[in-house]
């Protein structure tokens, strides 16, 4: 009650650096932060799959190679972007790499990519939890990849020394207690 939340949008460096200038209480990012005034925690696990339009020649394939991939047009995050960071982690495991995959344009946020796809526009690997709706509705299928299991941890972090902020410490502790563990697990 009377807890009022502040939903900003915002690249890891400038969560960061929100954090640390005390503009904001909880950051969320899939990369543990590594500036010492700052401290993480797990905050849940992630999949990241492919995903395809459903009208896609894949849409109904129990599974595609990986090498298939880098003839597709292809969606891609932003350079910050955790989801591209494993996503090319992954493909490199088959010696795919940025230069091999034939990208038609990058987009910046899950919601953008995942609208692109399901108007068409090419295919992509999203997180799961991005995808769920419009899975949902039928306008995207997830395709798996023969071969690659992609997954990632997302952080919950915040700055290591400040001045006490009730609602923060609260949901800080609630996410860590272990009656909160299946929070964690993956969706």
């Amino acid at each position: 009650p009377k807890i009022k939340a502040r939903i900003l949008a915002c690249g890891p460096e400038r969560t960061a650096l929100r954090l640390l200038e005390g503009e904001a209480h909880l950051g969320i990012v899939s990369k543990e932060a590594n500036d010492k005034g700052l401290e993480s925690q797990e905050f849940f696990r992630d999949i990241v799959e492919l995903v395809v339009p459903a009208n896609h020649r894949w849409a109904k394939r129990s599974f595609i190679e990986p090498a298939e991939i880098v003839d597709e047009p292809f969606l891609l995050r932003e350079e910050t972007s955790g989801t591209r960071w494993v996503m090319l982690t992954e493909l490199s495991k088959f010696d795919i790499s940025l230069e091999d995959l034939n990208i038609f344009l990058e987009i910046g946020s899950a919601e953008g990519i995942m609208e692109a796809i399901s108007n068409g526009y090419g295919v992509s690997f999203v997180s799961k939890l991005a995808s769920k709706h419009l899975r949902e509705l039928g306008r995207v299928v997830s395709v798996p990849v023969d071969g690659l299991d992609i997954k990632r941890t997302i952080y919950m972090v915040r700055k290591r020394i400040s001045a006490p902020h009730r609602p923060r410490d609260v949901f800080w502790s609630f996410i860590h207690a272990p009656e909160n563990s299946d929070l964690l697990l993956e969706p």
